[in-house]
């Protein structure tokens, strides 16, 4: 049986600012004029506009990460979304001993870019 575990740590997840005011701002004015024929032409373009910017601002800050783990019997992958630095192993035996009393074995652990290096 897998389980999946997921991280919630509020250092490795952050959203971008930039990308909450644009969404707020395109919730405002669709709760503003909810029917779409009832839009003036400075509304429906701003609206335009915000949707096409939001496409361009990223969700997540660059220097953060989002880390995803799953225990398969003995074993555990740990999937990583974002910029990865070499410390990540040490982060990571830092959680599984803190938080999952567990030790992570340092000459075992082999860390892959799987989208590069099949198998």
């Amino acid at each position: 049986m897998i389980k999946k575990y997921y991280s919630t740590a509020k250092d490795i997840i952050i959203r971008n600012p930039m990308y909450n005011k644009v969404i707020c701002r395109i919730q405002y004015l669709r709760d503003k004029y909810p029917q779409v024929t009832n839009r003036s032409n400075e509304v429906t373009n701003e609206i335009s506009k915000l949707l096409k910017k939001r496409k361009m601002i990223l969700l997540r800050l660059p220097n953060r990460i989002r880390l995803r783990y799953v225990k398969y019997a003995n074993d555990w992958v740990v999937r990583a979304y974002g910029p990865i630095d070499l410390e990540i192993k040490d982060k990571i035996a830092m959680f599984l001993n803190k938080e999952l009393e567990l030790e992570l074995s340092q000459d075992k652990t082999k860390i892959t870019n799987l989208l590069r290096d099949k198998g």
